[in-house]
């Protein structure tokens, strides 16, 4: 499984989150959750050249 290493996380927030391979994919970015069901993990999109 995948893991994610999160900078700065809150007090309540691990420093790292294994997640899920399949990502639910959006008009902005992937949503990945972690494999206990606790935590969701959001990647962006470049924008466009043409949006900002």
């Amino acid at each position: 499984m995948p893991v994610v290493v999160l900078k700065n996380p809150p007090a309540d927030v691990p420093s790292t989150v294994e997640v899920t391979e399949e990502a639910k994919m959006g008009g902005e970015g992937a949503v990945y959750f972690s494999t206990d069901g606790r935590f969701a993990v959001k990647v962006y999109h470049q924008p466009r050249p043409d949006k900002e």
